[in-house]
């Protein structure tokens, strides 16, 4: 079961919002994960803007939360990519991106519940954060991550987003810092 995922996301200028949004539901599919289950969308700080990412996000209830090139960039990925390399500066913005989102909410250990999928001119992948990182991200009523889900809500006022674009306030407790 998923406790807390990050579903990352990266696109072309040319993406379009149902491409996008067709990607996003067929990576959540795969995991087994509703997009309520998700913490946020996380992409480069460049894509952040694009109308494709915050239709799609937005359909999904999903805050946005961009991270600079430079940080996606340091992040170990499984499928690294050349291009994305010499178009964006980092080998990865998908996966870096969920990577990074779901270390920076809950610390490590997270994997990839799934590792990147791709469309025509858009990426995603979702991190999930292993069981074992979740005890210090989660209220002292919530210690057993065998108990429940961790939903978007919880344990937010200890989560401050270091790019948090603020389009849209993230549904709980009434602003925008529900996301990493």
């Amino acid at each position: 079961m998923t406790h807390v995922a990050v579903i990352g996301v990266g696109v072309s200028a040319a993406a379009g919002a149902g491409e996008v949004g067709a990607l996003l539901d067929a990576v959540l599919r795969e995991a087994g994960v509703r997009p309520d289950a998700v913490w946020c969308a996380a992409t480069a700080e460049g894509r952040a803007a694009e109308p494709a990412v915050r239709a799609a996000a937005g359909a999904r209830g999903l805050p946005v939360v961009a991270y600079p090139v430079p940080v996606l960039a340091q992040v170990e990925v499984p499928n690294p990519s050349d291009v994305a390399r010499s178009r964006t500066g980092t080998a990865s913005v998908a996966e870096a991106a969920a990577l990074h989102a779901a270390r920076t909410l809950c610390g490590p250990p997270v994997r990839l519940a799934v590792p990147k999928r791709a469309s025509a001119r858009a990426t995603a992948a979702l991190a999930a954060a292993l069981p074992a990182a979740l005890p210090a991200a989660l209220p002292a009523d919530r210690a057993d991550p065998g108990v429940m889900p961790l939903s978007r809500h919880d344990g937010a006022e200890a989560v401050k987003p270091l790019y948090l674009l603020p389009e849209r306030h993230a549904p709980g407790d009434g602003d925008s810092e529900d996301c990493p």
